[in-house]
């Protein structure tokens, strides 16, 4: 089956009819670009979006890991991180309980150079990670942990030098100042929170590797700090950044609390990298991701870029 099946608006006289008309595509295929079809505004964007998924059906981006702005009812900019990092591949919000079904991605502005998005179909991905990783995800599931900090006076003048600081903080990820609030969505999204003295807080859950499809749909590599995942130059930051907080930051274990050894994590990353395929962006995409049969990152790029992400239909995964 074509991944991505690319479908050309040329010579099509009615776009949403004909979306409406031939919305199986959107069920039989994990990834559709739309290419020239005449969405010239994220108002239109907006509306094509809700032509293929149903209003009331789109999500927000609580308690997500990357920094994002709101654009509109449903629309986000894509993770606004530097121009020079590649972002690896990953299935959207697979670390907690409940995720989006469906991704959208419009490009309002292309690149220069670089700058893609490149996709995988996971199941493939499943079948060349090694078999004897792949068991001790499956038997024992997986063991997210996210140290979020607390947005002191220091770490607020920190921040002014780097950004990525404020990032880090419960107070940004969940847009609240009242740990209630975090406790509260912690309570609907099966995490269990230890809050520390100097008011952070350690968010924990366990989850199987694969989804309610038995597709395999989880975060394990994502939240490793490896040089295959985040390069050679910015990997020892992440270690000594770390090292100095005493914190988790982002980590994963499998369910009995041991750690992949790094050549095993990087046979992850093989898989992931054997199964990827790419396009250039061009003003006016609009692609759709069935995000639980696909994963997609991003590669560095030079030149302004500015792509919209919606995310819609939740999906949840039964607690392992």
């Amino acid at each position: 089956m074509t991944f991505p099946l690319i479908v050309d608006g040329s010579a099509i006289k009615n776009h949403k009819s004909w979306i409406k008309e031939n919305e199986h595509i959107f069920k039989e295929h994990a990834a559709v670009l739309l290419r020239n079809f005449p969405i010239h505004s994220r108002e239109l964007l907006e509306e094509y979006v809700k032509t293929i998924a149903p209003e009331q059906s789109f999500l927000d981006y609580t308690g997500g890991t990357s920094p994002r702005k709101k654009l509109g009812t449903s629309i986000y900019s894509s993770t606004e991180m530097p121009f020079f990092l590649k972002i690896p591949m990953h299935s959207e919000m697979a670390y907690r309980k409940r995720f989006p079904k469906k991704i959208f991605f419009y490009c309002e502005t292309a690149p220069l150079m670089g700058g893609q998005t490149p996709i995988a179909d996971i199941q493939k991905v499943y079948l060349d990670v090694p078999e004897v990783i792949r068991n001790k995800l499956l038997n024992e599931g997986i063991i997210y942990y996210r140290h979020l900090k607390n947005y002191t006076p220091t770490s607020k003048v920190l921040s002014l030098i780097n950004p990525m600081i404020k990032m880090g903080t419960w107070q940004f990820v969940f847009k609240t100042q009242d740990p209630e609030v975090v406790n509260e969505y912690c309570r609907q999204n099966h995490y269990q929170s230890e809050w520390l003295k100097d008011g952070s807080v350690i968010l924990t859950t366990h989850l199987p590797a694969l989804n309610e499809k038995g597709v395999w749909f989880n975060s394990f590599h994502f939240f490793q700090v490896h040089h295959r995942i985040w390069g050679r130059l910015i990997t020892p930051v992440f270690k000594f950044i770390r090292f100095i907080s005493r914190g988790l930051d982002m980590s994963a274990t499998t369910g009995n609390k041991q750690r992949l050894s790094s050549d095993e994590i990087s046979k992850i990353v093989d898989a992931y990298e054997k199964n990827q395929v790419q396009f250039d962006w061009q003003k006016g995409d609009l692609l759709f991701l069935d995000n639980t049969r696909t994963a997609h990152g991003r590669n560095p790029y030079l030149g302004k870029r500015k792509i919209l992400v919606s995310l819609a239909e939740e999906g949840e995964f039964t607690s392992f």
